[in-house]
């Protein structure tokens, strides 16, 4: 399942380390995520991630969840929670601790309208906050598992450090490329420095 911005007024995300930072500055600023297209009328699923609040404050967490799907069940860092119309109490949350959401649900057919699930700091509040997802996961069943990244994010990883040896069809040319660069380093060291053999040289030189 794709993660989109909605409504965030800043997004960014880290490919390195699964991570996404946005500010929330409206009442519905969320990431957006679309199961629907993976699974069948009936089938239940899990969207879980990690939260932590940068600056601002951080009220609760919650979820948009459009009508082809049905939130059964929510809870954050163990806590049984209404993540889809929480009230303005703060949950006790607001610190830079990273927060475990679980949501369960169940999708019951049909395509969603734009947001389909969003995940989002401060639900229907627009108290200015920029938080950090990690670890989000989307999984079909009722049982959530631990997160591990994405088998097409690791091959995206091993098609770039692949395309950084593309230059050298063998490993004696990646050698040699080494080698050369290594010389060209010595070669530059010893323009600036004078090496051990020329100052012996000229140590004897004054001897005599």
């Amino acid at each position: 399942s794709s993660i989109a911005n909605y409504e965030f007024t800043s997004f960014s995300t880290d490919k390195q380390n699964f991570t996404i930072t946005g500010t929330h500055t409206s009442e519905w600023a969320g990431i957006n995520i679309n199961p629907a297209p993976y699974m069948t009328s009936g089938q239940k699923g899990i969207l879980q991630f990690k939260l932590k609040k940068n600056s601002g404050t951080l009220t609760n967490i919650g979820c948009h969840v459009n009508g082809v799907f049905t939130v059964t069940k929510a809870s954050v860092d163990g806590v049984d929670r209404n993540i889809t119309s929480p009230d303005s109490n703060s949950w006790g949350i607001d610190d830079t601790n990273w927060h475990h959401v679980i949501i369960y649900f169940t999708y019951n057919g049909g395509t969603p309208n734009n947001p389909a699930m969003c995940p989002q700091p401060n639900r229907t509040l627009d108290t200015t906050v920029n938080v950090t997802y990690k670890e989000i996961k989307v999984e079909i069943g009722n049982k959530p598992s631990a997160w591990s990244p994405c088998i097409k994010d690791i091959q995206g990883d091993i098609a770039t450090v692949d395309g950084k040896f593309a230059n050298y069809s063998t490993t004696s040319q990646m050698n040699s490329a080494i080698t050369q660069k290594a010389n060209e380093i010595t070669s530059s060291v010893s323009e600036t420095y004078a090496t051990k053999a020329s100052v012996t040289d000229v140590s004897n030189n004054l001897k005599n």
